[in-house]
């Protein structure tokens, strides 16, 4: 419990999670269509939530309805908007497409959290950013720099980099969450509030035809999307910009193709390659330098 203390490996968690939603996002886009995807998602997840939410969201229901209007902009931001639209994009891009689309969340936190809240930029954070920015084009490169040259912009990515800023403006308004709200009866509402929202979608989703297929294969992503991206994440990532701060929280997003090329090697038997430690090392000193306090 001590552990689960800890901000940096609450946070590290939430983007293990994070790099798993991505695999599975992409795995199963041709079985299960965006809106189901994301509609049974969060329907498992206010299932999981029930036992340990619903009592405090009860019993918080009057700062609820007092401080309705940015809880409700909390709940579209995130559980609506977010992964509808990583899940739309994934129609459409590769995971390196995403990844890179991915990577821009810390930039939009910091440049957000200078707009909207007045939040200073100092230049070891700047740094430090730009050196796990570094470590992902290495990544997303594959110590090729023709492929970087070669990148080009679809449908798809543009989708994802919408969700991406939904979820950086989440993490900059979190600051403005009612402090009377629990952690749990803070997730329980919003992910409700946000379900609520994903059902019309869903519903012309089915409109059109497009129900998918139902397989081992796609019950298996549902759980996995429905408990891990969704209730521990949430958590876990709620938690730990609440004790560090969106800025140094937004680095940690640069882990996701770090946990990406190790999840290849391990389920996809993909090699490891020279570049991939070169970008994890200059990755992890980048969160390092970033969220290391001063001497």
């Amino acid at each position: 419990m001590r552990l689960l203390n800890n901000p940096y490996l609450l946070l590290t968690l939430t983007v293990l999670f994070w790099a798993g939603n991505n695999v599975v996002g992409r795995g199963v886009h041709e079985l299960v269509p965006p809106m189901a995807l994301s509609y049974w998602r969060w329907a498992i997840a206010m299932v999981v939530l029930m036992p340990f939410g619903l009592r405090p969201l009860w019993q918080e229901r009057h700062h609820w309805l007092k401080h309705w209007k940015i809880l409700l902009l909390l709940s579209i931001l995130s559980v609506t908007s977010y992964n509808t639209f990583l899940y739309m994009g994934l129609q459409h891009t590769t995971v390196i497409n995403a990844s890179l689309m991915g990577a821009t969340m810390p930039l939009q936190v910091i440049l957000l959290s200078f707009i909207l809240l007045g939040t200073a930029i100092s230049l070891r954070v700047s740094f430090g950013f730009f050196i796990s920015l570094l470590g992902v084009l290495a990544v997303i490169a594959q110590g090729d720099l023709a492929i970087l040259l070669n990148f080009q912009i679809n449908p798809g990515d543009f989708i994802i980099l919408t969700g991406v800023l939904t979820w950086a403006m989440y993490t900059v308004l979190l600051i403005k969450r009612p402090p009377e709200l629990s952690l749990m009866g803070f997730l329980m509402g919003t992910v409700i509030v946000g379900w609520i929202f994903i059902t019309p979608l869903y519903l012309w989703e089915l409109s059109t035809g497009t129900t998918g297929t139902w397989q081992t294969q796609s019950f298996l992503s549902l759980a996995y999307v429905g408990i891990f991206p969704s209730v521990l994440s949430y958590i876990f990532w709620n938690k730990g910009v609440q004790m560090i701060g969106a800025n140094k929280a937004g680095v940690f997003a640069y882990l996701t193709p770090v946990f990406g090329a190790t999840l290849g090697v391990i389920f996809l038997n993909e090699s490891f390659q020279i570049y991939h430690g070169v970008g994890i090392a200059l990755i992890f000193f980048g969160v390092w330098l970033t969220t290391r306090k001063k001497a």
